[in-house]
């Protein structure tokens, strides 16, 4: 969805083939009633210094998300 919006003006169409995949995977697992009802999977980013551009990239990322959470945890590397 990101790459769409960057050449959405360009004429150029673009096909996300695991986006289909998964939503015949998805459509299988529904008709045979295995599809899971949630997921406790956490997404951890790691970043060396944080940047707007590191920060914008998570907007990017969860701007579909209605209770994504990030966290942001300070490591003082040099005490250690």
């Amino acid at each position: 969805e990101n790459i769409r919006k960057i050449y959405k003006d360009r004429g150029i169409k673009i096909i996300n083939p695991s986006s289909i995949i998964v939503d015949d995977i998805h459509k299988i697992l529904k008709e045979k009633d295995m599809l899971a009802e949630g997921s406790d999977f956490e997404n951890i980013f790691y970043a060396s210094d944080l940047s707007e551009n590191f920060l914008n990239m998570i907007d990017s990322i969860f701007e579909n998300e209605k209770d994504a959470k990030v966290k942001f945890l300070n490591f003082d590397l040099k005490k250690r």
